[in-house]
């Protein structure tokens, strides 16, 4: 019986010892399997494959609770319950758990998709306010300019709000208002607007914004007694003139009836018997009638004045809106009258850009070339060529190529980035270089969508221009730019490259901006400006600016994680 009992007692041992065995090498087998899964989560997170990453973490969590209620007594699961610094391929457990699975959980958000690898740079930032606002401004220019549908721009603005916890941020996502930021993501945008901007057509001055005219009989009655000392007083024509303006801003029929008056007055001038008095009269009221859209009678008028100077003064004052009438061959006729110099100079070149600007681009041409001064006639052919862009690309590029840019000076009364720096504190005088490059540069990007051999040719007057200077922070860019609108982004990225040192405040947003654009052509040109753009990344905002064009570059996903590394968040960190 003894020897039966310790039978059984040694197949039980042995039982238990072969259970315990195989619990030791099940459990090992799972925690094995769990770590090469957070091993391959830690590849995926290094790709910014979140999605890929947060599946694997989840399922190795799901094994090690696997292990500990299938094998509580194994060597495995007793260390996963009692030491938290348990290692789980290259992570502690309770890290994974409390730290890796839950951040993976906010950087895998697929209501963010369209951000792309823009939302993990603000996560690592820590979702500043600052930086989620920044982003979610850059969504909403998105929206506006197409390339994210309004739906998506309201599911990413709201998610968004959720993930900062200053409620005046909150507040500001929600309602869209990112004013603040305006200037800075303005500097984002093509210059073509900025162009747009200052080629605008010269119109004649609005109407101020009067209040309605209470009693319109006494104000005609004032007016008609205003028309009629004319013949006496010539100071009655400025006091016509603020009537006139307030006429027009208050109805189309009193100004109407006020018109009828303004031609008694032309009556009543034609009375004055003083020759000096009576070319007085008849110059201001060409001025008036200037100043009020009546370009046609306004140039009939000016030619009724009779002395020289008196003539010129009127011509200058009424030249930028005598090219917006149907007269200006009238216009031009009268031109003759004027003695040679600058007055004339001025005159005809403002006159080719308003006909220029109405579409008469032969007519522009013919004017131009009837200016003696060379730098003037440059002047004018830049003024038509600007009148061209973006309507018409064969006045364009003739007007352009008629530029000699022997006197880049003239170039800076249509140069955006000129009428920039002389707002600032650099001056003209003190740098010289730097605004003829400017203005050139600005030119060049102008002749870019008419000819792109002459774009580069006037992009390398600009470069020489340069030389001498020694910081070109605000005319970098704009170079750069030319070289990519020209077709050569290789050059665009190289000239940044090359000339970085001399530029102190480097507007990193563009250089982002104009990266993204030459991804589609060049992607190796676009990695480099990519890269030389994140080592002069100041702050958060700076690194949302460079992800989002990152983002939007359309490079490959492994190349977007390699500019952005510095800025993605580490696994386990």
């Amino acid at each position: 019986m003894q020897k039966i009992f310790t039978a059984i007692v040694a197949a039980s041992a042995a039982f238990v010892s072969a259970c315990s065995a195989s619990s030791e090498k099940g459990a090992n087998r799972e925690y094995v399997g769990a770590s090469a899964n957070v091993e391959r989560a830690a590849k995926a997170f290094g790709e910014a494959d979140y999605k890929t990453a947060k599946n694997l973490c989840d399922d190795a969590v799901a094994s090690v609770r696997k292990i500990v209620e299938r094998y509580p007594e194994s060597t495995i699961a007793l260390k996963v319950m009692t030491d938290s610094a348990t290692r789980i391929g290259p992570v502690a457990y309770s890290e994974l758990v409390s730290k890796i699975i839950p951040k993976l959980a906010l950087l895998y958000n697929p209501n963010l998709a369209e951000v792309g690898i823009a939302w993990p740079v603000v996560v690592n930032g820590g979702l500043s306010g600052g930086d989620v606002c920044v982003l979610a401004a850059l969504v909403q220019a998105a929206a506006a300019d197409g390339k994210i549908s309004e739906e998506a721009q309201k599911r990413i603005s709201a998610e968004l709000a959720k993930s900062v916890s200053d409620v005046f941020d909150k507040s500001r996502i929600e309602r869209g208002d990112f004013s603040d930021f305006a200037a800075r993501l303005g500097s984002q945008s093509d210059a073509a607007a900025d162009i747009a901007k200052v080629l605008s057509p010269s119109r004649p001055k609005p109407a101020p914004r009067a209040k309605k005219i209470a009693d319109k009989k006494l104000f005609i009655s004032e007016a008609r007694t205003q028309a009629a000392m004319v013949a006496y007083d010539i100071s009655a024509v400025p006091a016509l003139r603020a009537k006139a303006l307030s006429a027009r801003a208050d109805s189309p029929e009193l100004f109407a009836e006020f018109v009828k008056i303004l031609e008694g007055a032309l009556e009543n001038i034609s009375k004055i018997n003083a020759p000096q008095i009576r070319d007085k009269a008849y110059a201001d009221m060409s001025v008036l009638f200037a100043d009020v859209g009546m370009e046609n009678k306004a140039i009939e008028v000016a030619r009724k004045v009779a002395e020289a100077r008196l003539f010129e003064g009127t011509f200058a004052k009424i030249a930028s809106t005598a090219g917006n009438s149907e007269n200006y061959m009238d216009a031009i006729a009268l031109a003759s009258r004027m003695p040679d110099g600058r007055q004339k100079n001025d005159f005809l070149s403002d006159l080719a850009a308003g006909v220029a600007r109405r579409g008469y681009f032969e007519a522009a041409f013919s004017i131009a070339e009837t200016i003696k001064d060379p730098a003037s006639r440059d002047y004018s052919h830049a003024r038509i060529a600007a009148a061209a862009f973006g309507k018409n690309t064969k006045a364009l590029a003739r007007a352009a190529s008629k530029v000699s840019l022997a006197y880049p000076e003239v170039l800076e009364k249509i140069s955006p980035t000129c009428s920039r720096l002389a707002k600032t504190s650099c001056k003209r005088a003190e740098n010289p270089e730097l605004y003829r490059a400017a203005a050139l540069a600005d030119f060049a990007y102008i002749a870019a969508s008419a000819d792109k051999a002459l774009c580069e040719k006037i992009n390398g007057a600009a470069i020489a221009e340069l030389k001498g200077a020694r910081e070109i922070s605000p005319v970098a860019i704009a170079i750069a730019r030319n070289f990519a609108k020209a077709g050569n982004a290789a050059a665009a990225i190289d000239f940044v490259a090359e000339n970085i040192y001399r530029a102190a405040s480097f507007p990193r947003d563009r250089l982002c901006a104009l990266s993204a654009e030459v991804a589609k052509s060049n992607p190796q040109a676009a990695k480099k400006g990519f890269e030389i753009a994140a080592g002069l990344v100041n702050n958060g905002e700076d690194a949302v600016i460079l992800a989002w064009n990152v983002a939007n570059s359309g490079l490959p996903l492994s190349s977007q994680v390699q500019i952005l590394k510095p800025f993605l968040p580490q696994f386990g960190k």
